[in-house]
C-alpha cells in the first residue's frame, strides 16, 4: 500500500493482512509533505525481500502516529520520521537479517515508542532506535530480544529527557 499525501495524512489503513515479497517491497508506505500521518490497523503486515519495510512513514511538516498489531520483516519493521512528534504503539514487531531494525522512530519534537514485544535477529541488528532532536524520547516495551554479533536492544538519543521502561531486555 503506497500513499503520498500533499496536505493531510491517513486514518485506518489496514484491518486484515498486508503481505509483500521482493526487493524494496514496503508493506505500507506513506509520505506527507504538509500535514500529519496516521496509520492504524488491527491486522498484520509482513514483508520479505532485501530493503523492505513493514510500515514506512514520513512527514516533512507534521507529526506521525502509528498503531499496529503485528509487523514482521526481513529488513525494517516500522520506520517513522517527522519534523513534528512521532508516536509508535505496536503489539509485536519481529525482524530478521543483517542490519535489520525492528522499530526506528525519530523527529524534531517528542518521540514515544510503546510495544508489547520486539525481537530482531542478525549481525548489527537493532531492536528499537529512537531519537529526538528537540524533545523527549520515551521507550516503553514489554520485552526486547536481539541476537547477532554487534546487535543492540535499544538505542535512544534525545536532547530532552530520556525515559526507558521494560519488563525484559536481552
Amino acid at each position: 500500500i503506497r500513499y503520498a499525501q500533499e496536505s493531510r495524512g491517513l486514518g485506518d489503513v489496514y484491518k486484515r493482512q498486508v503481505v509483500t515479497s521482493g526487493a524494496e517491497s514496503d508493506g505500507i508506505h506513506v509520505e506527507a509533505f504538509y500535514g500529519d500521518v496516521s496509520i492504524g490497523g488491527t491486522g498484520s503486515v509482513t514483508t520479505t525481500g532485501d530493503f523492505s519495510t513493514g510500515i514506512f512513514a514520513r512527514s516533512q511538516y507534521g507529526a506521525i502516529d502509528i498503531a499496529s498489531a503485528s509487523v514482521a520483516s526481513t529488513g525494517v519493521g516500522i520506520d517513522a520520521y517527522a519534523s513534528g512528534g512521532v508516536t509508535v504503539d505496536a503489539g509485536t514487531v519481529r525482524t530478521t537479517g543483517d542490519g535489520s531494525v525492528a522499530i526506528a522512530a525519530g523527529g524534531f519534537n517528542s518521540v514515544a515508542v510503546t510495544a508489547d514485544a520486539v525481537s530482531t535477529r542478525g549481525t548489527n541488528a537493532t531492536g528499537i532506535s529512537a531519537a529526538s532532536f528537540g524533545g523527549d524520547v520515551t521507550v516503553d516495551v514489554g520485552s526486547v530480544r536481539v541476537s547477532g554479533t554487534d546487535s543492540r536492544a535499544i538505542r535512544a538519543l534525545g536532547f530532552g529527557c530520556l525515559l526507558y521502561t521494560s519488563d525484559a531486555a536481552d
